[in-house]
C-alpha cells in the first residue's frame, strides 16, 4: 500500500491477532537530508531545516524544505500548514503521523545528507562568509547556497544579473559620474561592510519634486546589484507602504545589503511615516521585541542596512526632531541632478533593463581583499573629518561620512578592478573630497540644533510674527498675555518676560517634559535669569505680580531670557529679531504693564561681526569680552 500507515493489531471473530493498517498520509514522505543555518547567531528555531521529499503515485518527486517543528508536530502551525504542499494526510491522524516522522528521524539522523541554508543575507559570525542572494562568497570564489521558500523573497529578490558591463557604462554616462551617483553608490557598497566596521545603518533621503530624476538615479544604484525595474514585485524597488513586521522581516531579509523605498512620506503626526517604520527601527538595526506562547522572549532580529528613501519633501520637516536629523542624510536632487531629456532617460531605462547586477562579484571580491584593514581604513577617514571646534552633534555626523568614504575607498577601488577585468573605462574618481564636500554641505546648510537652541528660536519667532497678539501694551482682553519686553532696573539689562505656564502651554506643548532639561542649558548658556525671588519658584523660574490686558493684578511664574545674550547665541541684531516693536532701531515699552507711562528703550545695534552657531557647545566659544562689550553698550544707551 502507497503512503504512510499505522499497523493496528486487533482481534477477529475466531480470536486470533491480525494487522490492520491505518492510513496517515496518502503518500509516501521521507526525511532525506538536514540544513543548518550557515549564521550561528540566530533563534534556535531557525538553525535547521530538514529537507523531505512526497512521491506521487505518477513517480514525480516533491521537494521541500521544512523546519522540524512543521513535521513533528500536528495543527496549523505544523502538520496542517503542510496539507496544502502536497503534504494528503488525516487531519485526525496528525498525532500518529507526527509520531512516525519522529521516529524516522530518530533512526536516520546520522545517515542524512547535511547542507547549510540561509534565511538572510549578510556575514556569518565570523566574517568569513557573506550570503548575497542564493550565493555564498568567501574569500577566493563563491558557492550556491540553499534558501527555503519561505524566505526567498525577502532573501533572493532581485538578485540577478544580466547584459554587458561595457554597454551598461555607454548607457549611464549621463548620471555615473555625478557627485550624487558617486556618493549614493558608495552609501549602497557601505552597507556590505558597515557590520565589519561597526558603524552605524544610514538613512539617505533623496528628496525633490516629480521627474527631476530622483528615483531614477536611485534605480540606477541598485541596478549595480539586481533588477531594479520601475514597477513590479520582482525586483529592488520596494514601494514605501506596509506593515511594521513586514518591513522588518525586509530589512532583516536584506541585512547587509542596501534597501530602496520609493516614494516615502514625512515623519509628521498627520502621516504615518514612510515604510510603517520610524528612523530609529532602521539605524538602530532591532527588531521589535516579542515574546514566546510560553511568554519567553524570543531573539530580536538584527540587521544593519543601508536604506534610501525618495521623496518630494524632506522625510523630517520639522526642527524638534534632532535625534532623527542627526541619523539621516539629505540630497536636494534640483542641486545634483543633471537636467536630463527624453534621449538620456530612454538610455537609462535601457541600461537598467538590459544590463544589471553586474558589480555584485567584483564589488565581493574588492571587500574581501580589503576585509583586514577596513577598521583601520574607517578610524583614518574618521581622523581626517575630525577637526578643533566640532560640536558633539557634528562629531557624530562626521562619523557616517568617514564611513561613507570607506564605501567611496571600495567602490572606486571596484571601478579600477572592472577596468581591469573586462577593459570597461570607468572613470576614477576623488571620494575623499566628494564626502568632504557633502559633510561641509551638510554642516553648513542643514545644522542640527539641539532643542534648547530651536525652542529660542520659536520663542523669538513667536515675538516677532505674534507680537500684537501676545506681547503689545494693548491686548484684547479675551487674548491673555504670554509675555512681554521690559528693562531690568537694576542691571538694566533689556529682558524677554514669558510666563512659565503660558510657555509650556504655548510654546513647548508636545514638549513640555523638557522643560527642566532646556532651563538648564539656558543657564549654561547665560541666556535666562537663573535665581529664585522669595519662596515660590525653582531654580529656572521666579513668581511675578503683572497685570493683564485689562488691568487686572495676577501673579504668576515667569522666565526671564536676557535679549542681548539671546541675540548673540542666536548670531542675530535688535532688528532681525524684535523688527515688530518698532522702527530704526527703537523699540518702546511699557514696564509697568499696564499703567499709562511708557519708557523708551533703544537697544544697542549688535551688528558687528558674530559668527552664526548652530549649537550649545560653539556658543559657549563666544568670547567674554564680547559679551561685556556689547553689555557696556546696552547699560550706556539705556542711561
Amino acid at each position: 500500500m502507497n503512503g504512510i500507515c499505522k499497523i493496528s493489531y486487533e482481534k477477529n471473530e475466531e480470536g486470533k491477532t491480525e494487522e490492520k493498517p491505518i492510513v496517515l498520509a496518502q503518500r509516501p514522505v521521507y526525511i532525506t537530508s538536514k540544513f543548518k543555518n550557515f549564521d550561528k547567531n540566530v533563534t534556535l528555531k531557525e538553525k535547521e531545516f530538514l529537507g523531505i521529499e512526497i512521491h506521487s503515485k505518477n513517480g514525480k518527486i516533491e521537494e521541500l524544505v521544512v523546519t522540524p517543528e512543521d513535521i513533528f508536530t500536528k495543527g496549523k502551525k505544523g502538520l496542517g500548514g503542510l496539507y496544502n504542499k502536497k503534504l494528503l494526510h488525516f487531519e485526525d491522524k496528525e498525532k500518529d503521523l507526527a509520531k512516525f516522522f519522529v521516529s524516522f528521524y530518530d533512526l536516520n539522523e546520522d545517515i542524512l545528507k547535511e547542507s547549510v541554508f540561509a534565511d538572510k543575507n549578510g556575514w556569518n559570525a565570523d566574517f568569513t562568509q557573506f550570503v548575497f542572494g542564493n550565493r555564498v562568497y568567501f574569500e577566493g570564489g563563491f558557492k550556491d547556497i540553499h534558501i527555503p521558500e519561505k524566505f526567498k523573497n525577502d532573501v533572493t529578490k532581485g538578485i540577478s544579473s544580466k547584459g554587458d558591463i561595457k554597454e551598461f557604462e555607454r548607457l549611464t554616462q549621463k548620471l555615473f559620474n555625478t557627485k550624487a551617483y558617486r556618493h549614493l553608490s558608495y552609501i549602497a557598497i557601505l552597507s556590505l561592510v558597515l557590520r565589519i566596521i561597526g558603524a552605524e545603518s544610514i538613512l539617505i533621503n533623496i528628496y525633490s519634486q516629480t521627474t527631476v530624476g530622483k528615483t531614477l538615479i536611485c534605480r540606477l544604484v541598485m541596478s549595480q546589484y539586481g533588477f531594479a525595474p520601475e514597477k513590479g514585485n520582482n525586483g529592488l524597488v520596494h514601494a514605501a507602504a506596509g506593515s511594521k513586521s513586514g518591513f522588518e522581516s525586509l530589512l532583516y531579509g536584506y541585512n547587509d545589503r542596501p534597501v530602496y523605498f520609493d516614494e516615502s512620506k514625512s515623519e509628521d503626526k498627520e502621516e504615518k511615516n514612510s515604510a510603517g517604520l520610524s528612523i530609529y527601527d532602521i539605524v538602530n538595526g532591532l527588531s521589535r521585541i516579542l515574546s514566546n506562547q510560553d511568554n519567553t522572549v524570543k531573539n530580536s532580529r538584527d540587521h544593519t542596512n543601508c536604506v534610501f528613501m525618495t521623496s518630494e519633501f524632506p522625510i523630517i520637516n520639522t526642527t524638534d526632531q534632532q535625534g532623527k536629523q542627526v541619523r539621516t542624510r539629505f540630497i536636494e536632487a534640483e542641486t545634483y541632478i543633471p537636467d536630463m531629456g527624453i534621449e538620456d532617460i530612454k538610455l537609462l531605462e535601457d541600461a537598467m533593463v538590459d544590463h544589471y547586477g553586474l558589480f555584485s562579484e567584483t564589488i565581493m571580491e574588492i571587500i574581501f581583499k580589503y576585509k583586514d584593514e577596513l577598521r583601520d581604513l574607517y578610524k583614518k577617514y574618521q581622523t581626517e573629518l575630525s577637526k578643533k571646534g566640532l560640536t558633539k552633534i557634528e562629531s557624530r555626523i562626521s562619523k557616517f561620512y568617514a564611513s561613507i568614504m570607506l564605501g567611496g575607498f571600495l567602490f572606486e577601488k571596484t571601478l579600477e578592478r572592472l577596468n581591469e577585468k573586462y577593459g570597461t573605462t570607468f572613470e576614477i574618481q576623488g571620494f575623499e573630497e566628494t564626502e568632504k564636500h557633502f559633510f561641509e554641505e551638510e554642516l553648513n546648510e542643514r545644522p542640527v540644533e539641539t532643542l534648547d537652541i530651536t525652542t529660542l528660536k520659536t520663542i523669538l519667532n513667536l515675538v516677532n510674527s505674534e507680537y500684537e497678539k501676545y506681547f503689545a501694551n494693548v491686548i484684547p482682553p479675551s487674548q491673555p498675555r504670554i509675555g512681554w519686553l521690559e528693562t531690568n532696573s537694576k542691571t538694566n539689562r533689556y529682558e524677554l518676560v514669558i510666563l512659565k505656564d503660558k510657555l509650556m502651554n504655548e510654546v513647548l506643548k508636545d514638549r513640555k517634559e523638557s522643560f527642566n532639561q532646556m532651563c538648564k542649558a539656558w543657564n549654561k548658556l547665560e541666556v535666562i535669569n537663573p535665581y529664585s525671588r522669595g519662596d515660590r519658584g525653582n531654580k529656572y523660574t521666579r513668581p511675578k505680580i503683572y497685570s493683564t490686558s485689562d488691568g487686572k493684578s495676577l501673579s504668576g511664574d515667569v522666565v526671564v531670557f536676557y535679549v542681548d545674550r539671546l541675540l548673540v547665541i542666536l548670531g542675530l541684531t535688535p532688528k532681525d529679531v524684535l523688527k515688530n516693536l518698532g522702527t530704526d532701531g527703537e523699540y518702546e515699552r511699557d514696564n509697568k504693564h499696564g499703567a499709562e507711562d511708557k519708557t523708551a528703550v533703544v537697544l544697542p545695534d549688535f551688528s558687528t561681526d558674530i559668527e552664526k552657531p548652530s549649537t550649545p557647545e560653539r556658543h559657549k566659544e563666544m568670547s567674554d569680552e564680547m559679551v561685556a562689550k556689547m553689555r557696556s553698550e546696552s547699560e550706556a544707551l539705556s542711561n
